[in-house]
């Protein structure tokens, strides 16, 4: 039986172009409730509560501005864009990684992202791919014999957010602190004592996580760059 909450959003044709523009009007609005289905083209984004006002202003106008130009869909099926938008968001991943650790020496590999696993893992069937009470079915079949059955037969996956919460506790000093002289706050895209606040008191549960990764990334990103000139006229110096 589909839950009650559920069925408006099973009857929903919006097509990809106007989701996108909708997204920009939900941006403040509160998660959804854990549990509840995905049906959308994409998962809706947020903006944290401590973004600026001005920051808030500027991915509404670039959501609004990008669905008039009437973007296509990676595919008119909806499961099929989001398995495939997962897909290139996982490749941008990998690639940023392979930059990052390529002057050191270190490559990164990512097999199951290959064009022919790819087509492989598409080729099968919706249901043969989510089976109610198995994880990963198909992954678990195709490696059967190679790994270790204890691997294959596990429920679930690692879920790690445990040792985030645990550095959100340790660091919660050297966090403030670095809120004292945020980069992001200078460039008017982030309110310093909102996040300050946002990360010193108790996080209700892992989806708040992503929002402080996301925003100390940029920090990080900012400070690098801000140092990147200084290391480039040492090594002329010498």
């Amino acid at each position: 039986m589909v839950p009650k909450s559920s069925s408006p959003r099973l009857t929903d044709r919006t097509g990809f172009a106007q989701a996108v523009g909708g997204a920009a009007d939900t941006l403040t609005c509160s998660r959804p409730p854990v549990g509840r289905l995905a049906l959308g083209w994409s998962i809706d984004p947020r903006m944290p509560p401590w973004a600026t006002p001005g920051t808030v202003d500027t991915v509404r106008r670039l959501l609004r501005e990008t669905a008039e130009t009437a973007p296509a869909p990676l595919d008119p099926d909806r499961f099929r864009h989001r398995v495939l938008e997962s897909l290139v968001m996982e490749g941008s991943t990998v690639r940023q990684l392979g930059r990052y650790t390529e002057p050191y020496g270190v490559t990164w590999e990512a097999p199951f992202l290959d064009d022919r696993v790819v087509e492989a893992a598409l080729s099968v069937r919706v249901e043969d791919r989510a089976v109610p009470g198995r994880f990963k079915p198909l992954l678990t079949a195709a490696m059967r014999g190679l790994v270790p059955d204890a691997l294959l037969d596990r429920p679930d996956k690692g879920e790690f957010s445990a040792e985030m919460f645990r550095g959100l506790n340790d660091n919660k000093r050297r966090l403030s602190e670095l809120c004292a002289d945020l980069r992001v706050a200078d460039r008017g895209l982030v309110i310093a004592g909102a996040l300050r606040e946002a990360l010193t008191r108790p996080v209700p549960d892992a989806r708040h996580l992503g929002p402080f990764q996301n925003t100390l990334a940029c920090e990080s990103w900012l400070r690098t760059l801000a140092l990147a000139p200084a290391a480039h006229s040492g090594g002329g110096s010498r």
